[in-house]
Order: C-alpha cells, then sequence, then structure tokens
C-alpha cells in the first residue's frame, strides 16, 4: 500500500525516530575527537587546560610547608638594599656595606662578604640568581671565596639569543666571568636561570635540563637540521637548571630522577609571593640587623636574588606575578619534596571522555526536560571538577579538564538542541492542527503540553461547558440568496462569531450547516467556574457582534439582518480524537452536549437570545445577573432542569423589570394563577424585550387557573420539540 503524501516521512520524522542511535554516535564521536593529541593541542583548547591547572592551584589554597623540609629563605636584593643611605656609623661598623651605596653592580667583594656571613650562620646552600658575565673588581674576593664553599655555591648562567653572520637566530651559553670560577668542578657550580612561559606568559611547568644543542633545536632552518641537532642534544651532556643545581646540593639523587629535556613537570607553587620568608641583603651585611635573622638561615637553602623592578624580573605564575629568585625556591621545593604536579598515564584522556560521555548519553535520552537536563548537565560537570580537584590535592595527579568538560557541556547542550529543535517542529505541527480549533494563545498553551493533550485525544471524560449557537430561520433566509451570496453573508456570520469564541479561549469544536458548537474545558481548562464564566462571556458578546453586524449590513444588497439563539450547558462529557484514519476530528459526546443544544432550540419558545443550564447558573451567579425563566424537561430527558437568561453583570444596573419578575415568577409556583396572569401581562406591555416569555406564562397561569395542575406539581415545563 502506498503512502500518501502527507504520510510521507519528513526529516524531523527520521531524525526523531532515529533519536538514540544518532545521539550515541554523536556522543562517542565527540569523545573521541577530544581525546586526539592534535585537537588537544590547538591553541586555544592548550590555554583553555593552562587557565584551568592555575586554577586548580589557586583552588587548593597555600600548602604549608611540612616539617622535613628543607628551609628555603631568600635574601632580597631590593629596593631597601639598593637606595638606602648608611649613617658613618653603619659603615664604619660594617665595611663590606660602603659597596651597598654605589650604582649597581656593586663590587663583587661584598657578595663574598655575604657567603661568608651566611656559611658561618649555617646555611646549607647559597645561591646567587644572576649570572655575572663580565669582570669586576672585587672578583678575587668572590673567587676565593667560592673556592672556599664551592660544594654548596650555585652561579647561575643563562642561554641567551643572538645573530650570525648570516642573519639568523641562535641560541648561546652566557656563562659566569672566566676568572670567577674555581678551575676545577666549576660545572657543578653553575645552572641556567631561563623559565619555560607558557603561550600566555604563565610560569607553570620546570624546565630542569638543557644543552646547547636542544637549546638551538627550536631554531632548526628544516626538518633534516631539526634531527640532525636532536641527536646531537641527546648524545651531549645535560646541564643542570638553576634548581636544580640547587637541589643536587642538597640531595645528589634527584639528578638522576630529572626527565628528559623536553619534559617538563609543573611546578607545584606553595602559595603566592612572599611564600617563602625573606630578608633584605642590606640586612644580612649589617651585623647589627643579621643577628636576629640567623636562627632562619641556620640549616637553610638561600637564594639571594633581584626583589626590586630595577631588575625587571617578575614573573606570572599561576598565584600572580612573583619575583624570578622566588619561582626558583618554588621548583627547587618541588623537587626536593618530589612534589612536581603529575600527569596521568597515557590513555587516561580518552578514558575519562568515555566516562563523561555516558552519563551524558543518559541524560540526553532519558530526560525530556530541558531545564533538568541543563541542571543534571552541569551537576555532572560540577562532579567531574570536583572529583579532578580532589585528585590533584590528594595524589599531586593532574588530569585534563578541558575535553571532559567540553565532552560534558558542549554534548549536553548539542543534545539538548536537538531535542528543542524537534520539540519546537512538534509544537508547530501540533499548534497548525490545534489552530483549527482553538486561538493561538491556547493552541500554544496545549502545544507546550503536548504529551498530556496527545493523551486526552486518546479518550476521556471531564467537566466541560457547552455552547451552541444557531442562525434562526436560517433555511428560510438561505432561499432568499444565491448559493455565492449566501457563503459570503456566512462567512461574515462566522468571522465575527468564531472571534468571540477564540476571544474567550473557547474552542471551535465544529460548524454543523450554520450552527456553531464550541466548548471550553476540553482541551483546555481553567477550572468549571472559569470554564463557565468565559462561555456566558462569550455568549453576551456574541450577542453584541450580531447587533452591530446587522447594523453594518443595513442598506446592503445581498444582507439580511439575522438572529441568533445560544444554549450553554456544563457537565461532565466525553472528547476523543474520532473518525475514519483518513480523517480524524477532536469530537465532544454525551449528554452535556444534547443538553446545550436543546437550549438552543428552547431559546425560541421563551423568545430569549441566551438559555443556560442550572449548573451553568451556580458557577456563574456571583459574576453574572441571570433570570430565572422556567422548570423544563428536554426532549430525551426524564427530569426538569431549571433554566436562565443572562442579563448582564452583577457590577451593571439592575432592569425595571428584574424584581416584578422574580414576584410574578413567585406567585405563579405558589399556585396564584390569576395574579401571575396580571403580573406577567403587566410585564408584556411595559417591557418589550421580555415579552415573548411573560406571554408564555400569561396563557399557562390562565390555562392552570381552569385546569389546576396536581398537588405534586413541580412546575415542570415538557418541551416537545427539540
Amino acid at each position: 500500500m502506498k503512502r500518501s503524501a502527507a504520510d510521507k516521512e519528513t526529516i524531523f520524522d527520521f531524525l526523531k525516530k532515529h533519536r538514540p542511535v544518532i545521539f550515541l554516535v554523536f556522543i562517542l564521536l565527540l569523545a573521541g575527537i577530544m581525546s586526539l593529541p592534535q585537537v588537544q593541542r590547538f591553541a586555544f583548547f592548550k590555554d583553555l587546560e593552562d587557565a584551568t591547572l592555575s586554577l586548580r592551584l589557586r583552588m587548593r589554597g597555600i600548602q604549608e610547608p611540612s616539617h622535613d623540609e628543607v628551609p628555603i629563605v631568600i635574601v632580597a636584593l631590593d629596593d631597601t638594599s639598593l637606595y638606602t643611605q648608611l649613617n658613618e656609623a653603619d659603615l664604619a661598623a660594617n665595611p663590606d656595606a660602603i659597596w651597598t651605596q654605589e650604582p649597581w653592580p656593586w663590587n663583587r667583594s661584598i657578595h663574598a662578604a655575604l657567603m661568608r656571613k651566611l656559611f658561618a650562620a649555617g646555611a646549607r646552600v647559597v645561591a646567587f640568581d644572576f649570572v655575572f658575565p663580565t669582570p669586576n673588581d672585587g672578583d678575587l674576593a668572590f673567587y676565593d671565596t667560592l673556592d672556599a664553599f664551592q660544594e654548596r655555591v650555585v652561579i647561575g648562567f643563562d642561554y641567551s639569543p643572538y645573530e650570525n653572520e648570516l642573519g639568523e637566530t641562535r641560541i648561546d651559553e652566557r656563562l659566569p666571568y672566566d676568572d670567577l670560577l674555581p678551575l676545577e668542578g666549576s660545572i657543578e657550580t653553575i645552572g641556567f636561570v631561563n623559565v619555560a612561559r607558557d603561550p600566555d606568559g604563565t610560569l607553570r611547568r620546570a624546565k630542569l635540563s638543557t644543552n646547547i644543542y636542544a637549546e638551538n633545536q627550536l631554531f632548526a632552518d628544516n626538518i633534516e637540521q631539526h634531527a640532525r641537532i636532536a641527536a646531537l642534544a641527546q648524545r651531549s651532556e645535560r646541564e643542570l637548571s638553576f634548581s636544580a643545581r640547587i637541589a643536587s646540593k642538597v640531595d645528589p639523587t634527584t639528578v638522576d630522577d630529572l626527565p628528559d629535556f623536553f619534559d617538563m613537570p609543573m611546578i607545584n607553587f606553595g602559595g603566592p609571593a612572599s611564600y617563602f620568608p625573606s630578608i633584605s641583603y642590606l640586612d644580612v651585611i649589617l651585623e647589627d640587623r643579621f643577628t636576629r635573622f640567623q636562627d632562619l638561615v641556620d640549616g637553610a637553602i638561600v637564594i639571594v636574588g633581584p626583589y626590586s623592578d630595577l631588575f625587571k624580573d617578575v614573573i606570572a605564575t599561576p598565584f600572580g606575578d612573583m619575583f624570578g629568585v622566588e619561582t626558583h625556591a618554588h621548583v627547587v621545593r618541588s623537587i626536593l619534596t618530589d612534589s612536581f604536579v603529575m600527569e596521568p598515564p597515557t590513555g587516561t584522556e580518552t578514558g575519562l571522555n568515555l566516562l563523561c560521555a555516558l552519563p551524558v548519553l543518559a541524560i540526553g535520552l532519558g530526560i525530556r526536560s530541558a531545564y533538568l537536563k541543563v541542571a543534571l548537565a552541569g551537576g555532572l560537570a560540577l562532579l567531574f571538577v570536583a572529583g579532578v580537584q580532589i585528585a590533584f590535592e590528594s595524589s599531586y595527579l593532574i588530569n585534563p579538564v578541558v575535553p571532559c568538560l567540553i565532552t560534558i557541556l558542549l554534548g549536553s547542550g548539542t543534545l539538548t538542541a536537538y531535542d528543542f529543535v524537534l520539540e519546537q517542529f512538534d509544537r508547530n505541527r501540533l499548534k497548525g492542527y490545534l489552530s483549527r480549533y482553538v486561538s493561538p494563545e491556547v493552541a500554544n498553551i496545549l502545544a507546550s503540553n503536548r504529551d498530556e493533550f496527545k493523551a486526552l485525544l486518546q479518550g476521556t471524560s471531564r467537566p466541560m461547558t457547552i455552547l451552541f449557537s444557531d442562525i434562526r430561520g436560517f433555511t428560510t433566509l438561505s432561499e432568499r440568496y444565491s448559493p455565492k451570496g449566501l457563503v459570503e453573508h456566512l462567512n461574515d456570520y462566522f468571522e465575527g462569531m468564531v472571534s468571540e469564541i477564540l476571544k474567550t479561549r473557547g474552542s471551535l469544536n465544529k460548524y454543523i450547516g450554520d450552527a456553531i458548537l464550541a466548548v471550553w474545558g476540553d482541551i483546555y481548562s481553567e477550572g468549571d467556574k472559569a470554564d463557565c464564566l468565559r462561555a456566558v462571556t462569550c455568549a453576551m458578546s456574541m450577542k453584541e457582534v450580531m447587533a452591530e453586524l446587522n447594523k453594518s449590513w443595513e442598506g446592503q444588497e445581498g444582507r439580511l439582518p439575522m438572529a441568533i439563539g445560544i444554549g450553554i450547558s456544563q457537565g461532565e462529557g466525553f472528547i476523543g480524537n474520532m473518525g475514519h484514519q483518513s480523517r480524524m476530528e477532536v469530537a465532544v459526546m454525551g449528554d452535556v452536549v444534547n443538553l446545550g443544544s436543546r437550549l438552543e432550540g428552547a431559546t425560541k419558545q421563551y423568545q430569549t437570545d441566551i438559555l443556560v443550564s442550572e449548573s451553568v447558573y451556580d458557577l456563574c451567579k456571583d459574576t453574572f445577573r441571570f433570570q430565572e425563566l422556567d422548570v423544563i424537561q428536554v426532549k430525551g430527558k426524564t427530569e426538569g432542569i431549571r433554566v436562565f437568561a443572562p442579563i448582564n453583570r452583577l457590577d451593571e444596573r439592575e432592569p425595571e423589570w428584574f424584581v416584578e419578575w422574580g414576584l410574578a415568577l413567585n406567585s405563579y409556583r405558589d399556585r396564584r394563577f390569576p395574579q401571575a396572569a396580571v403580573l406577567f401581562d403587566k410585564l408584556s406591555k411595559t417591557h418589550p424585550k421580555i415579552a415573548g416569555a411573560a406571554n408564555l406564562y400569561v396563557e399557562r397561569a390562565r390555562e392552570l387557573d381552569h385546569n389546576p395542575p396536581p398537588e405534586n406539581w413541580d412546575f415542570v415545563f415538557v418541551m416537545e420539540t427539540k
């Protein structure tokens, strides 16, 4: 059997039908892509990951030194040391201090004096974060002191770029001045001070060893030259960094465990600037000041270095800016405590990504609410970040964060967007279907709860309010029109009537010839009372619109005035999507529907425009004023019901005849038929609007006066017609 055009599967139907498979393929593909080293090397992802490394250190906070750590103290060449003017007494008591009164660089004999004082106070190692590349008047004194303490002193050197005669950039060593170092063992005294910043300018990793060939690898002109220099680098002896050399003076075995040239472990920064205790250089030189610092120096590694903006040696770190000498101290501490932050084993990224992808897939497939999806995805991301942070703080393990977070957030976001697009398509399709029956506002509300609506259409009973509207004398009226004129006239009429139904959030159930069946509470309800109030409001508005239409048609050829009757009932009814599979429509059935139709027919009997049932009256009587008309038994029923005609709202003026009508009706029901006949007759003559109903009671009262009803009379009038 061939499918009709309307039944053909759209792209949205395909995406909806194969949603689980598409979700699975997408999540696995995303997790796989984010695990690729080529992707993780992208500058954007690498910068993000580096930023999370800094954040994780700051989240951990300051790490208190353990009792078994070798203390590290910084002797700071600060502004106080550089710019303080000493008095004659200080200079007399401390002859070496005279060199602090000179511009930098100072005579190196003062550095020799500094070393002697520090070692005399019990310093374990003294390291100078300076290169000393040129000769100086104090070199002999410095040489003698260095020769005496060679095993416990470290001096810096660096690798500096230069241009050769061909204009090519190359790297060369800038070593301490030749006559400054002892002839034997000088290689064990120096360490390079260069650091390797990340692309964002932040120092996170420690460059612990290299050599001249490894440094020049970066400037190779081609792959062949790069390979040749790399081979030379591997065969040549490696040189230790300033920090690694200091650590080796304390524990020579640390040299054996250092990583390869380009394996740079992440520094375990203990905290921000000033984490390590510092002593001003001048406070060491001045004997009376140094006395109070000697206990601090005893047994400590002492690093002497720049602590002033003059030297422009400020480095960005995860804890903010700090002087270069402080970064060296953090590297020394990381080596000696074996607390470098460890990279995870190969394949960890893939495992973590897949581990994160599975709950994302479960959330995407199992949760329908977009808000709940977002909340769960956010919770999953926070849980992952918390787990990574716990692993970091407990074992110095730095698991990658960005690939997994992208898998979680991008994966969840894409799956949510996927469902949102399908939901919007379904909603718009449902709104298009619902717009045949209800206002766009109600259609939008129902489309937002389409699962409930679809379940409703499978068939259910619920309270509803029915409105039947019919054109009086339509058969006679239609005979006076051409087919085209009749259609045009009816369309004008339906446009006005249906607009009022939709304005009051009613649903247009169907047209039955010239009749309209509208319902409140069938597919959308705000409660029984609200439904009834809207239906009565709609009926009153339809009455006004009918009057306006008749007025607008005056003098128009082919436009005759119309009159309508409206019946409103309320009660339990059945709603469901019924019909043939090729044409289904929402239908309502039940006694409440039949009663609404009978009430519309009864409006002719009482010559009124609107007639409502007792249940409608009970729900609306505190808002609208009603005229009680009768107790009737409609065709097909065995019991009578009270029927009413809405007059106006209670906050509007009461009609002059309202009280008199009540007195006349009471006289009638009290069997005072002659009095009732007189009162109704008077009402029919003085108030033409209610003359039809009043004359009906005049006739009944006179008839019952001649033929009294039985003692158990219940006022019921049996309707013989529909």
